[in-house]
């Protein structure tokens, strides 16, 4: 698979989150919620919220020169369709975009599992490991202040202290 491609979506991922989370600011500010909601909460504007992300990642895309068919089917001669598209992708958000992502590498939902899995078994075995350590260093010093404690007792007594 071309590393460029990977990049690109990648990118795509990030710029998906970004974009999300910079609307999610927006969206939960007390002024919007205002202007957006009548006063028993139900929405004023159905629909608002996804047409500003739709207009603000298609702004992005066009803005960034942002084509992510372009790089995906090997310099695709639309780039107007392509850019709609990336932006569409970007508006529907980073859980969307991952999918996309992980899709395009072949990474399925058992797979992530799995390799989440993993990860978490190594940073526990990782945990257990420097407990076994610490363990190991307690018990040396303790038995190193047993042994120093029986030297001191079979020391003959010093016969300057005996007065």
């Amino acid at each position: 698979m071309p590393s460029e491609a990977v990049g690109t979506l990648g990118t795509l991922v990030i710029v998906a989150l970004i974009v999300e989370r910079a609307l999610a600011f927006i969206f939960e500010h007390e002024w919007f919620k205002r202007l957006t909601s009548y006063e028993d909460g139900s929405n004023r504007y159905p629909g608002l919220k996804g047409l500003v992300a739709l207009a603000g990642s298609l702004g992005i895309a066009f803005g960034y020169d942002f084509d992510v068919l372009r790089v995906l089917l090997e310099n695709a001669d639309n780039e107007t369709a392509g850019k709609m598209v990336t932006g569409f992708v970007i508006a529907g958000g980073s859980s969307g975009a991952l999918a996309l992502f992980q899709g395009y590498l072949g990474i399925g939902k058992d797979a992530r599992d799995a390799i989440m899995a993993a990860k978490i078994a190594k940073a526990d075995s990782v945990k257990q490991v420097a407990k076994l350590n610490a363990d190991e260093a307690q018990a040396r010093l303790d038995t190193a202040k047993a042994e120093k404690k029986l030297a001191e007792a079979q020391l003959p007594p010093d016969p300057s202290s005996t007065g």
